[in-house]
C-alpha cells in the first residue's frame, strides 16, 4: 500500500513538472503579433452561445453587438440588446432584419448555410475539450483582426488552468489514503490543457 501511494505521488510531482515546463515555454515564446486598420474590424455583431458572448467581451469587442441569444447575461452591457434565440434555436429573420456582419454560433452548422445567401459570415465552432478552448479563441480573434489580444487571453485561460491543476494536485496529497484510480481520472483533464501541443498554424 505505502508502495502505491509512494508511485502515486511521484506521478503527480513529475507530471506537475511537466506541466510547468511546457507552460513556461509557451508563455516565455515571443508572439506573433498583427495589425490591422479600424476599416477591416467587423463592425456588427451577434453571438448566440453564452460562452461565445463572453469570450468576444474578454477579446475586446465588447461595443460591436447588435443581439445576442436569449441565455447570455454577461457582460451587463447586453441587457438592452435584442435576443435571437440561441445556437439551439436561431431565429433567422431577426438576424438578418438586424444585418450583422458576423455572426458566432456553437454547432450551428445548419445556421451558417441559412446566413450565407443574405451574405452574412457565419462561425460554428464546437468546443468540447481544453484544446478547442485555445482554438476557439484563436478563430474568434482572427473574425475580429484582433490576434493579439487573442495571444493575451489564451496565456490568461491557461494559466488559470495551471492554477487549478495544481490546486487538484494539492487536495489529492492531502487525502488520507490512496486514490490513485480517482485521482488519475481526476487529473487527466487538466493534464490534457498543461501538456498538449499547440497548433502550428
Amino acid at each position: 500500500m505505502k508502495e502505491r501511494l509512494l508511485a502515486s505521488t511521484l506521478w503527480i510531482g513529475l507530471s506537475l513538472l511537466a506541466s510547468s515546463l511546457l507552460l513556461a515555454q509557451r508563455l516565455n515564446a515571443a508572439p506573433t503579433c498583427s495589425s490591422t486598420t479600424s476599416a477591416a474590424l467587423p463592425a456588427r455583431l451577434i453571438t448566440l452561445e453564452p460562452s461565445l458572448t463572453e469570450t468576444v467581451c474578454a477579446l475586446g469587442a465588447c461595443d460591436r453587438w447588435v443581439a445576442v441569444d436569449r441565455f447570455s447575461n454577461l457582460p451587463a452591457r447586453i441587457d438592452t440588446l435584442p435576443r435571437v434565440g440561441s445556437s439551439a434555436q436561431p431565429e433567422v429573420e431577426a438576424i438578418v432584419r438586424l444585418k450583422p456582419d458576423i455572426v458566432f454560433a456553437r454547432r450551428a452548422t445548419q445556421l451558417v448555410s441559412r446566413l450565407r445567401p443574405f451574405g452574412i459570415d457565419a462561425v460554428s465552432v464546437n468546443t468540447r475539450t481544453y484544446a478547442d478552448i485555445d482554438r476557439t479563441i484563436e478563430l474568434l480573434a482572427a473574425k475580429l483582426a484582433l490576434a493579439e489580444n487573442g495571444q493575451r487571453l489564451e496565456r490568461s485561460v491557461e494559466q488559470r488552468h495551471l492554477c487549478s491543476f495544481r490546486a487538484d494536485v494539492s487536495d489529492i496529497l492531502d487525502r488520507p489514503g490512496p486514490r490513485i484510480i480517482e485521482d488519475m481520472r481526476a487529473l487527466a483533464t487538466s493534464l490534457e490543457w498543461a501538456t498538449r501541443s499547440r497548433p502550428t498554424a
